[in-house]
């Protein structure tokens, strides 16, 4: 991402989203055909992998953005936004379980839980993508008069 911006192809706002998006959107894709298409291990492994992967697209997108936005504060910000993000890990294995509903073999109950992790993955896309910026927001903080 960043050859694209010192290149002065896009903005740094435009490329972290570009980059966010893509990060967010084929996983949200690749969930949606887990839980929609046939059952086959082949494909489930190819789409698991490739949802994966994708992700990486976002250390060019969001992950670098608290050193954009952030200046001197940067890492103050990753902190409490890696902080934030833990709770994911957390809530996930309980809504995870909550909506097995006792039922770990049942492809349907798997298809909800795909359904709804693609919902929150594109819900984060679509708030970065909409309100992210690319552009320092704390000088008052980094530069006291």
């Amino acid at each position: 991402s960043d050859w694209l911006i010192l290149r002065g192809r896009w903005s740094v706002g435009c490329t972290r989203k570009v980059f966010h998006f893509c990060g967010a959107i084929v996983p949200s894709i690749c969930l949606v055909l887990l839980a929609t298409l046939p059952r086959s291990t082949y494909l489930s492994l190819g789409l698991s992998i490739t949802a994966t992967a994708s992700f990486g697209f976002n250390s060019g997108g969001y992950a670098v953005n608290h050193l954009d936005i952030g200046g001197a504060i940067a890492p103050l910000l990753i902190g409490i936004s890696n902080t934030i993000a833990t709770v994911s890990g957390i809530i996930a294995p309980i809504l995870t379980t909550t909506l097995l509903n006792d039922q770990p073999e049942s492809p349907e109950r798997w298809e909800i839980v795909f359904y709804v992790s693609a919902g929150i993955i594109s819900l984060g896309m679509l708030i970065f993508v909409v309100f992210g910026k690319g552009t320092p927001q704390f000088e008052q903080f980094c530069n006291p008069k």
